[in-house]
C-alpha cells in the first residue's frame, strides 16, 4: 500500500511557543495557520501550526516533557531545494539578519529553530535520470547493508 497524497502535516514538540511562533512566523515567513490546546488535559498541552505552503508544520508543547539532547547535528532536517547560489546567498543575509545563526557548505546553508529542527536550504543538482537514480540508490543500498552484515563490522542487520 501507499499514500499517493501530499503531506499534510508534520508535528514535532516546542519547548518554548513564543520563541517558535517568532521564528517561523517572522524568520521563515509561515503564517500562523493553528492554534489550540487543553489547559484540562492529561498533561495540559498546547499546539500551534503555520502554513508551510500546502502543508502545515506544527508543534505541541506539553507540560511536564524533559528536553532531550539533539540526535546529531543538523537531523532532523527539512530540506528546501532553490534555484540558485543567489537563492542560498539571500537566505544566508536572511537568517544572520533575523539573528539565527547558521553553516554554509557550498550551496547548502543549514540553520536550527528553537526546537532544535534544521533546516537545509540548497540548490538540487540533477542527478541523472529518475530510472539512473533509482539503479544508482538500489545498488549503494545493497553495498551498505552488505559491508554492514560482514564480520568486519561486527553487527548484522536487523
Amino acid at each position: 500500500m501507499r499514500l499517493d497524497r501530499p503531506i499534510d502535516h508534520a508535528a514535532f514538540v516546542t519547548w518554548d511557543v513564543q520563541a517558535t511562533h517568532d521564528f517561523y512566523v517572522h524568520v521563515m515567513g509561515w503564517p500562523l495557520a493553528a492554534a489550540w490546546g487543553r489547559e484540562d488535559g492529561t498533561p495540559p498541552f498546547f499546539q500551534i501550526g503555520f502554513d508551510a505552503g500546502g502543508w502545515l508544520l506544527e508543534f505541541e508543547w506539553q507540560e511536564g516533557l524533559a528536553r532531550p539532547a539533539p540526535v546529531a547535528p543538523s537531523f532532523p532536517h527539512l530540506a528546501f531545494a532553490v534555484d540558485a547560489s543567489a537563492d542560498v546567498d539571500g537566505w544566508e543575509a536572511h537568517v544572520a539578519g533575523a539573528g539565527v545563526p547558521s553553516m554554509r557548505f557550498g550551496d547548502s546553508l543549514y540553520f536550527t529553530d528553537p526546537n532544535d529542527l534544521t533546516f537545509q536550504v540548497y540548490v538540487k543538482e540533477p542527478h541523472g535520470t529518475p530510472e539512473e537514480q533509482l539503479a544508482k540508490s538500489r545498488a549503494n543500498l545493497d553495498a551498505f547493508l552488505a559491508a554492514r552484515s560482514s564480520p568486519s563490522c561486527g553487527r548484522s542487520t536487523p
